[in-house]
């Protein structure tokens, strides 16, 4: 029997700053954490870590490398979100 899957402790910080904002996201969990409508319309897989060291999975891995390279963020905190998904720009 499969057991659920924790989510980052960061999870819902993040997800209630794209909700902030208006940005559509859906909770998908795999392979990656979150799939999320860009400001200028494009889908991006969006896979939420705790911290810097957190490492992704192998199918999250093969996800950012081989399959959908330009539309893959891993975030760590709201702001990354944020300027991932087009909402936030920084100087």
């Amino acid at each position: 029997m499969r057991r659920a899957a924790r989510s980052d402790a960061n999870h819902t910080q993040i997800t209630a700053a794209l909700r902030a904002v208006n940005c559509h996201h859906w909770q998908i969990n795999w392979p990656t954490d979150l799939l999320v409508c860009h400001r200028d319309g494009y889908l991006i897989a969006m896979e939420i870590k705790r911290d810097a060291k957190a490492k992704l999975k192998p199918s999250q891995a093969y996800i950012q490398s081989a399959v959908i390279r330009s539309a893959f963020a891993r975030v760590e905190t709201p702001e990354q979100a944020l300027q991932a998904a087009g909402y936030l720009r920084l100087p």
